[in-house]
């Protein structure tokens, strides 16, 4: 079956040109920047699964702040991500920093139900969901609460992350695979106290499925992916040769001017 990530299916409702570029053309590896950003939430997302891997009375901050560091120099993309020692260490520190304050602000001695597990739910027949959760904690009345880290800055309006497809595909992904009931599901920031806790209705899920399944439909029916002019363009690594980019340049721009100009001349009215 077709995999879709909520990563992958939000790529295509941002731009599907960049959707093209990536899962159709492959040309992620060719085009695709190292970013210290991404390096960094990867290894707090390492030291935070092996310290909760870790038997509660042994989790300490001097532990977690180790694994972190052990995770930052094993990583093979260290080098070609960060040009010097000097370039890295406001990232590492950063990282220590969240780190401390997540330990310091939140429940260390949880015994999570699953950690960094993948988990899919079928679409339809030829079609189907992946992706894997951060962590789940299992509730008091045995339900599950679905937890996903985030390393950047928590968003201004609590409306983004309610209209957000990840959250709720998650949640359909997480019943489906692990056969229980889903209670609540987080965004927890490591750089404040209180998580973003969503609770979805039975009917918000179904539609969430049918969302999904007209979005896979309208991929699958795609013969043009067209780019999308969004405020995400300015760091996409595909816009040297993205056509939206060559067309609202300055210079292309004015060609095109031209052109019009010469075409409006030229009408038979």
């Amino acid at each position: 079956m077709e995999k879709f990530s909520p990563s992958r299916l939000k790529t295509y409702e941002t731009c599907p040109r960049k959707y093209r570029f990536i899962y159709i053309d492959n040309l992620g590896p060719q085009f695709e920047k190292p970013r210290p950003e991404l390096y960094l939430g990867n290894q707090i997302h390492a030291a935070l699964r092996h310290f909760f891997e870790t038997a509660p009375q042994e989790r300490t901050l001097d532990l977690l702040h180790h694994l972190f560091r052990r995770a930052w120099a094993s990583d093979g993309k260290r080098r070609e991500t960060f040009a010097d020692a000097a370039a890295e260490i406001p990232y590492g520190k950063r990282g220590l920093a969240l780190l401390e304050q997540f330990f310091n602000q939140q429940d260390t001695r949880v015994i999570p139900y699953k950690l960094e597990e993948w988990v899919e739910c079928p679409v339809d027949e030829k079609n189907a969901l992946l992706g894997k959760i951060d962590r789940v904690d299992r509730e008091p009345d045995g339900s599950l609460h679905l937890i996903d880290y985030k390393t950047g800055k928590a968003p201004s309006s609590l409306a983004y992350v309610q209209h957000d497809l990840q959250l709720p595909v998650y949640w359909l992904m997480a019943e489906a695979t692990f056969g229980q009931p889903v209670s609540r599901i987080s965004y927890l920031y490591l750089d404040r106290p209180q998580p973003i806790t969503l609770q979805f209705g039975q009917a918000e899920i179904e539609a969430v499925r049918e969302r999904v399944r007209k979005l896979i439909q309208a991929i699958e029916s795609d013969q043009q992916f067209l780019p999308v002019s969004n405020p995400l363009c300015r760091y996409c690594d595909f816009q040297s040769i993205c056509p939206l980019e060559s067309r609202v340049s300055p210079q292309a721009a004015a060609a095109q001017d031209a052109e019009i100009e010469q075409a409006v001349q030229d009408l038979p009215f």
